[in-house]
């Protein structure tokens, strides 16, 4: 089994890379900057791609690198399954606390507003992750399925948090939806998980700060999160 995992911030992946002894390898035939990483468990060829650096300490993020890492990864690796890994907001009205971590049931854009007739909809995203792969592990105690809304901005704005409402949704990202949509045109299964390090409807604390004071906890439960999925996954 071929399994690409997509991780944004080298912070989020440092911890995953520490536990399963992933290895740094030559990068894929693209200009879009990246690490790539490999390694095996049991019969199951793992690759870990994360996002370059702007400078030091300033990864690429977003929908638009989101949607450039991954047709590379999906074009050049051919993977069986793409699994979207990193960390999120969540809603503490919705059950969800620091440390947690969710599995993608439903993806959607919360930022994507146009009126135009038939084109409401399709901006709206609208992916669900029923692959047999999800079905083989979303029922690990250690995730809570979720459904997922992606948008461009780490803050949120009176329009993003009336559409998250609207979607249902409990966690907020900023990769998944385009990823899952960029898998649909590959017919390429697709699992996002995200990790929470902060809450995003409550006013303690601006959520930068929250993300920054919780994100070692948060990647730490990933990596174990991440492992206990591709070692319970089956072809």
């Amino acid at each position: 089994m071929n399994i690409c995992i997509q991780i944004t911030m080298a912070e989020e992946a440092k911890p995953f890379i520490e536990l399963l002894d992933f290895k740094n390898i030559n990068p894929l035939n693209t200009p879009i900057p990246h690490n790539l990483y490999h390694t095996n468990i049991e019969e199951k060829i793992i690759h870990l791609i994360v996002n370059g650096r702007v400078s030091d300490h300033v990864s690429y993020l977003g929908t638009e690198m989101a949607s450039l890492i991954s047709e590379a990864s999906l074009r050049l690796l051919k993977p069986d399954l793409l699994i979207n890994a990193g960390t999120a907001g969540g809603k503490q009205s919705k059950g969800l606390k620091i440390g947690d971590v969710t599995i993608c049931e439903n993806s959607y854009y919360h930022d994507h507003r146009i009126s135009i007739p038939g084109y409401h909809e399709y901006f709206k995203g609208n992916f669900s992750s029923t692959s047999k792969y999800f079905s083989s592990i979303k029922n690990l105690k250690s995730l809570i399925p979720s459904t997922i809304s992606t948008g461009n901005s780490f803050e949120m704005n009176p329009s993003d948090e009336e559409t998250i409402s609207s979607l249902n949704s409990s966690v907020k990202e900023m990769e998944l939806c385009a990823i899952a949509q960029v898998c649909s045109f590959y017919k390429t299964p697709w699992i996002g998980i995200k990790a929470i390090t902060d809450i995003i409807d409550i006013d303690e604390s601006p959520t930068s700060d929250q993300f920054f004071e919780n994100l070692n906890l948060a990647c730490k439960n990933l990596s174990i999160s991440l492992r206990d999925i591709v070692t319970a996954l089956k072809d």
